[in-house]
């Protein structure tokens, strides 16, 4: 995908740099990655894998899903959709929202089952867990537990996770990042013919020219003349 910055006295774009969306495939090879990851264990691995597949089906950012908290995620049609608050960039409180699935709703529901509790309402939406080492036991320094459960996940923690599970899945490719998953949102709902008005409110864009990035693109990739050079 294509950014760009402008200059203050018009708004030229100016490309800096690529990124990529993930393939579907890809895609689909994240989400069994994180999913199987014999190395987490079973709260770990429900985490993780809700947390992508939120991440790839929304657009979030990794600083929303940092942000989230479960009073966000509220019903909308009974047993069909959800949808959750979003504390974007740049704003004081969480005042957007994206509508959730329940193929999503599951797999979060599923994630927060396994969390010991009672849980909160103003309980971080993606926990850290506490480190155990290979007997079981919590991993402690000077007397204390190294990581605490509990406690909202940071952007960094977020990325690591994400980039462990992109190369894990083998996916991890040049221009391929953890915000790759934001780029594949807007693709993929393109890809499948949807208003790119709906896709410009789904993301959260301020100006359609952003979301217009992602419709050039898309066809592009549609409408490319190369199968017409049959001559040789």
């Amino acid at each position: 995908m294509r950014f760009y910055t402008f200059t203050p006295s018009e708004l030229t774009p100016i490309r800096t740099h690529t990124r990529r969306h993930l393939p579907v495939e890809d895609a689909k090879a994240l989400l069994t990655a994180l999913e199987s990851d014999s190395r987490k264990s079973d709260l770990q691995r429900a985490r993780n894998v809700a947390m992508a597949y939120l991440m790839l089906k929304t657009g979030l950012r990794t600083i929303e899903v940092s942000r989230a908290r479960i009073e966000h995620l509220q019903e909308l049609v009974s047993g069909e959709k959800w949808r959750l608050w979003v504390h974007g960039k740049g704003r004081a409180s969480a005042d957007e929202l994206v509508q959730v699935l329940k193929e999503v709703y599951d797999k979060i529901q599923a994630y927060l089952a396994l969390r010991e509790g009672p849980l909160q309402g103003s309980d971080p939406l993606f926990a850290t867990t506490a480190c155990y080492d290979r007997s079981g036991n919590v991993v402690t320094k000077n007397g204390e537990p190294y990581s605490l459960a509990g406690k909202r996940l940071s952007t960094r923690a977020i990325h690591h996770i994400i980039t462990e599970g992109l190369l894990l899945a083998g996916v991890k490719k040049p221009g391929i990042v953890v915000h790759s998953l934001r780029h594949s949102t807007p693709t993929f709902a393109l890809l499948n013919d949807a208003n790119p008005t709906r896709v410009q409110k789904m993301m959260r864009h301020q100006y359609y020219a952003t979301t217009e990035i992602y419709v050039e693109e898309v066809q592009r990739l549609l409408e490319g003349a190369e199968d017409a050079v049959t001559q040789i």
